[in-house]
């Protein structure tokens, strides 16, 4: 839904789902990531997909309207992929969108975005041909930039980019202690996302679901620190039982993952990235 920012009067409205099952947005808490133009971008969770008034599994686009929002969407998992996808429950949306900052580098790419969920795929998708639905691609994701199958064990929140690098605090629905991993980004292909860590997180420094999404200070293109929190002492959900306890919030260095602290906080929901001002 679209509200008019002067008078909070409601201009539009979009149903993913119109006609069919399933397919909401949540994204893990993260709200819709915008680019300077104005366009919205979301991902959305398992369900049917039509490509016409059914959305499941899918990164939508908006373009700003007068008089609506018009949706621009694509479809980027093909047929093989998304039947899994759906019945097993593993969301494309169980994560956040994150816009690269403009221009990318890349050779006919400006304008990228990033995208995993529970699968653990990283998305690398044009944001001005985003690649709709590609009904031959039985082995590859051809119609995207690029795809990196089994980069994450899942993701529950969004990615974090800074001065090349992307930062993901990978988890699954389980009590596995699992890591924050740091990819690469270039603008030489043919791999512009490395297809592999470039660096994670020490085994005393590991995460259990939710996971964290992270955040970054920096002063300029020095002394950048990740910031991540720990909220994984929810109780009970997703059939996980813990003790309620504190959240923590932990800082790394951006370049090493040495830790620099850790504060207690008051017990807080999965998904609570962050806020740096």
């Amino acid at each position: 839904m679209s509200y008019n920012s002067t008078s909070l009067l409601q201009e539009a409205v979009f149903k993913r789902l119109a006609n069919s099952f399933a397919g909401g947005i949540w994204m893990s808490g993260n709200g819709p990531a915008a680019d300077s133009s104005g366009n919205i971008y979301l991902a959305t969770a398992n369900g049917t997909w039509n490509g016409t008034d059914a959305f499941g599994d899918s990164i939508l686009k908006f373009r700003p309207s007068p008089q609506r929002s018009q949706p621009y969407r694509a479809r980027l998992l093909h047929t093989s992929r998304s039947i899994i996808l759906d019945p097993n429950d593993v969301d494309l949306g169980s994560g956040g969108v994150m816009l690269l900052p403009d221009p990318s580098g890349i050779s006919g790419h400006p304008h990228l975005l990033v995208e995993a969920g529970k699968s653990g795929t990283i998305y690398l998708v044009d944001r001005d041909n985003m690649g709709h639905f590609c009904s031959t691609c039985t082995t590859s994701d051809a119609q995207i930039v690029q795809a990196v199958s089994g980069a994450l064990t899942g993701l529950w929140g969004s990615p974090t980019y800074w001065n090349g690098t992307m930062y993901f605090g990978e988890t699954d629905a389980t009590r596995n202690l699992k890591y924050m991993k740091a990819f690469s980004f270039s603008a030489t292909g043919p791999n512009f996302l490395s297809t592999s860590p470039t660096s994670t997180t020490a085994n005393t420094s590991t995460y259990t679901y939710p996971g964290p999404t992270t955040s970054v200070s920096t002063d300029g293109n020095a002394n950048a620190i990740v910031w991540a929190i720990d909220s994984s002492a929810f109780g009970t959900t997703e059939g996980i039982t813990r003790a309620a306890g504190p959240a923590i919030l932990h800082a790394f260095d951006a370049t090493t993952w040495r830790p620099s602290c850790g504060i207690v906080l008051r017990p807080l929901e999965t998904g609570t990235p962050p806020a740096i001002r």
